[in-house]
């Protein structure tokens, strides 16, 4: 197991396949996050009204606050945090430096302290930060993270000295994702009859020559690998698209017996490595 790291899988409003948890327990947790966005189902050959039905991005985003849990942190680890990555895994991430903030009210970032910010996005046509292949994709950097973008912690939580929070992998794309438009289709899941996303076509496919966006019939259609991967960060609802919220990485710090320093490891988004990680308490 890995040390300090609960992994989490978080299921969306789809249906998406878990390998870390069983089927019972998938369905139970899908069905409770439509409970808390879309509401009550329509009567059957009700004439469905899309935007009063169906969830709008305000009322989605209304939950990701507590997606992970909600944070209680503990005061001894309140303060501004710098610190390092070590390991052979460091080089995998945008940056070896790293600055940690908690906030006395729960609230936080986290950042990779690189030379400049994520450039901001003015095509949603191209797949900003990912570089895509047939073989595969990058999005940041192989671990997955983007350097100089201040992550928001969520669900912050102290047990004892050990300090856990989220970090959420697609929100560098949240604004790319706005950029986005939303396209309407039938899904008999929902309980509004309507689903939304970027492409009206629902699988993806990697072939000799090239990605490919597939529907229900196995129809393809080609679309640039880069854009692919990077379209994968993005939900819609029916008035908009936005960053997913649903999947994170873990991260759990072990504050040392004089409350100077934080300890423990920090997994890149597919969890096939870590790189060490120790913070030191900076001056107020």
């Amino acid at each position: 197991m890995k040390p300090l790291l609960l992994d989490r899988i978080i299921p969306t409003l789809m249906v998406f396949a878990c390998g870390a948890c069983d089927g019972a327990r998938s369905v139970i947790a899908e069905e409770e996050a439509r409970a808390v966005v879309e509401g009550p189902s329509a009567s059957p050959g009700a004439q469905v009204n899309v935007q009063h039905e169906c969830a709008g991005m305000e009322q989605i985003l209304a939950t990701r606050s507590t997606w992970h849990g909600s944070s209680k942190s503990g005061e001894s680890h309140v303060g501004r945090w710098r610190g390092s990555l070590g390991g052979s895994a460091a080089s995998g991430f945008p940056a070896s430096d790293v600055l940690l903030i908690l906030n006395s009210n729960d609230t936080g970032t986290f950042e990779f302290l690189s030379e400049a910010p994520p450039p901001r996005p003015d095509d949603p046509s191209q797949g900003y930060l990912c570089d895509g292949s047939v073989s595969g994709g990058i999005c940041g950097t192989p671990s997955g993270f983007v350097g100089g973008f201040e992550y928001e912690l969520q669900g912050v939580v102290a047990r004892d000295r050990v300090l856990s929070f989220v970090l959420l992998d697609a929100d560098p794309w949240a604004l790319w994702c706005e950029l986005q438009t939303p396209v309407q289709r039938a899904d008999a899941a929902q309980p509004c009859g309507f689903s939304w996303d970027i492409v009206p076509l629902s699988m993806e496919r990697w072939a000799a020559t090239g990605c490919e966006q597939v529907d229900a019939a196995g129809n393809g259609e080609p679309i640039d690998c880069s854009l692919m991967y990077a379209l994968e960060r993005c939900k819609c609802a029916f008035d908009g698209c936005f960053a997913s919220f649903y999947s994170g990485i873990e991260v759990g710090l072990s504050l040392s017996n004089d409350a100077q320093e934080l300890s423990g490891s920090l997994w890149f988004k597919s969890n096939v490595d870590a790189a060490l990680l120790r913070l030191r308490r900076q001056p107020p």
